[in-house]
């Protein structure tokens, strides 16, 4: 019964949620020290994301390293997923 928009507010990401009629819920920042966010539809509800960040300063390694978000070089760290979506419109 809601909607969710991703986007990036400068270097964050966050999730806008908003009721079926476009009046807005919230906002959810999701991840800071965004360098790059892509999205694309690779088929009728599929969705392809890439997310490439700064290292979070101090994270362990396990935390750093898991399974989704890959080394980049020494500073930066990327996430490539493909998800199932029920994408809707562009907004109002």
């Amino acid at each position: 019964g809601r909607i969710e928009v991703w986007e990036m507010d400068g270097n964050r990401l966050v999730r806008r949620s908003y009721d079926p009629s476009w009046n807005p819920l919230g906002v959810r920042p999701m991840l800071d020290q965004i360098v790059t966010f892509r999205w694309r539809t690779i088929s009728p509800g599929v969705v392809e994301v890439e997310v490439v960040r700064r290292k979070p300063a101090g994270a362990s390694a396990l935390r750093v390293a898991t399974a989704a978000w890959k080394s980049v070089g020494d500073t930066l760290e990327a996430a490539h997923v493909v998800a199932g979506s029920r994408i809707g419109g562009t907004g109002p």
